[in-house]
């Protein structure tokens, strides 16, 4: 099996996770405030989100004494490594609807893109799962720019497969853009403060 070793890792994952409520309430508080603080209603927060959803998942899966590293940097699909050979994407959909999900973006009428890697799904109001090409046939679907993963294949499979995914209250994003932070600010805000600018003073 191509991914055995992938699978290996997440059943691993998992049986630390279900067997230890003190990680698995830090790892649903952590996911709490990253979308309770940025709100994926706002558009360029969802790239933020999408990132520090990884760096929480890289730290989840180190508690469990698994060596992960975040790839996204050096990699466009795959975002984690274990052991640096066991590479993961990662997706999310915080919609707490069945949507499709989105695998890959698509630039121009590329025609031959495919899902060909292991992924782990953050999921709203389900936990974090796992899935991947070989037991998830024929579950895409193209749209002009993406490729998507059929969500209702996705949850049947998981159905089928509980030892695919922990239980774990994922939060299910806001529609009300109040009281968020917006990335952009974050971001300029932790630059502006520096002590070298004198004249140009952080968002308030």
């Amino acid at each position: 099996m191509m991914f055995s070793a992938q699978r290996r890792v997440f059943r691993k994952f998992k049986k630390c996770c279900d067997g230890r409520a003190d990680l698995r309430k830090e790892i649903e508080r952590g996911f709490f405030l990253l979308l309770s603080e940025y709100n994926t209603s706002i558009h360029e927060n969802r790239f933020i989100v999408g990132g520090a959803s990884e760096h929480i998942l890289e730290a989840a899966l180190r508690a469990c004494g698994i060596h992960a590293t975040n790839a996204g940097m050096e990699h466009d699909r795959i975002d984690l490594f274990i052991d640096g050979k066991a590479g993961f994407s990662v997706k999310c959909s915080f919609t707490g609807k069945p949507d499709n999900i989105r695998l890959v973006n698509v630039l121009g009428e590329a025609k031959k893109v495919r899902w060909s890697e292991p992924t782990v799904f953050v999921l709203a109001g389900k936990g974090v799962a796992y899935a991947d090409p070989e037991v998830l046939k024929k579950a895409t679907t193209r749209v002009s720019d993406a490729l998507l993963l059929k969500r209702r294949a996705l949850n049947a499979f998981l159905e089928s497969h509980p030892d695919c995914l922990i239980h774990l209250d994922i939060p299910t994003k806001s529609q009300r853009r109040y009281n968020t932070k917006v990335a952009s600010e974050a971001v300029a805000r932790e630059i502006l403060m520096r002590k070298e600018f004198r004249l140009l003073s952080p968002p308030t």
